[in-house]
């Protein structure tokens, strides 16, 4: 799988995804083999080892689909396949109250509530805070009638501290449940907006870095195949940076690229995206066409060329050289970056600080 052109969300869910799939059914095997091992050494009398073995049966079928399900959730660049999280879904939920109420009733234990937060948790993973409050309601409402329908084994003793026994254990099941959803709801609104950010930047710049840069063109260049608009790369590298480094130093260097990064950033509309390629190059998407976008990148190369830069109290000059590629209606995302790479040598070849349009 190649992550480089995978978001940060894309790069868990096929990570996570492929964990808790095979998770799931296969704690409950694990539970079921072991409850029937204990039946074998003669304990459980009043468990039916026919109805052991179904459950079993049940486990391996699970799980045998869960191998099936990782085996073919991707496609062959490494992303998961369309609607593959929603089968995900849908599997892991019918495995989980199919599996919860028939081990709820197989094995006589009043105290078997509590591991519906272990069936819930699995729910928690897909960052899905309505999908784990739907399982979560389903558990409960699963475990409240089976105290109707099973009340004599599932429900708390009846002794004189039978009410405020249920009461607790209502209580804590209320408090599982929304802890749980708390937790799914806060890392989907918080942490994953955060951790998206974070991947799809570049931390010095804060331009949006390679990784997120093929999603966004391919993006705008499907608008265009349909006839939506256009748009045009400009490959920018600025010019004898090494030089720049050596003489002053990576902190210098540092400094002019979050400088020219915010030029470039300040040059273009707001719909127009800034991307850090690698290095000292800086890739600009401008929705427009080579012409407009001709302009506006002669205008970034005599902004840069104007700044005035102040180290440790030495100016430094610094200058930039711009290659343009226009949008052609058959030409790969690669295809078009290359153009404007070619350009941009060229340019650096035959005198920089300067554009070279098509």
């Amino acid at each position: 799988m190649n992550e480089e052109n995978l978001s940060a969300i894309e790069i868990y869910m096929n990570r996570v995804f492929k964990l808790v799939i095979l998770a799931a059914p296969g704690a409950t095997l694990c539970a079921g083999l072991t409850y029937t091992a204990i039946k074998f050494l003669g304990f459980y009398p009043m468990v039916s080892m026919l109805a052991l073995l179904i459950f079993d049966s049940t486990c391996l079928l699970y799980f045998i689909t869960a191998i099936l399900f990782v085996r073919h959730c991707e496609t062959p660049d490494g992303y998961l396949k369309p609607n593959i999280i929603k089968y995900g879904k849908i599997f892991l939920a019918i495995l989980e109250i199919i599996q919860w109420n028939f081990i709820s009733y197989l094995i006589p234990c009043r105290d078997f509530w509590a591991y519906g937060a272990f069936f819930i948790l699995f729910a928690v993973f897909f960052l899905d805070h309505k999908y784990t409050l739907l399982i979560s309601a389903e558990i409960a409402l699963s475990l409240i009638a089976s105290w109707f329908i099973k009340g004599d084994t599932l429900l708390p003793a009846h002794d004189e501290l039978f009410i405020p026994n249920l009461i607790i254990r209502a209580v804590n099941i209320f408090l599982v449940v929304l802890c749980l959803w708390l937790i799914t709801y806060l890392v989907q609104k918080r942490l994953a907006h955060e951790l998206e950010k974070l991947a799809d930047y570049d931390a010095l710049t804060l331009l949006h870095n390679r990784r997120s840069m093929k999603t966004h063109i391919s993006n705008v260049m499907k608008q265009a195949e349909k006839g939506e608009g256009t748009f045009t790369l400009l490959m920018c590298d600025l010019d004898n940076f090494k030089r720049v480094n050596d003489t002053f130093g990576h902190d210098c260097g540092d400094l002019i690229l979050k400088t020219v990064a915010n030029i470039i950033s300040c040059d273009v509309k707001k719909d127009d995206m800034v991307f850090r390629y690698g290095g000292e190059e800086i890739l600009v998407m401008v929705l427009a066409d080579p012409e407009i976008t001709g302009r506006v990148a002669e205008r970034i190369r005599s902004d840069v060329a104007n700044e005035k830069i102040t180290y440790n109290d030495k100016n430094v000059g610094i200058t930039i050289t711009i290659g343009v590629a226009g949008y052609k209606p058959n030409a790969t995302v690669d295809e078009l970056i290359k153009i404007a790479d070619d350009k941009l040598y060229f340019g650096k070849n035959n005198g920089k600080n300067q554009v070279v349009n098509e």
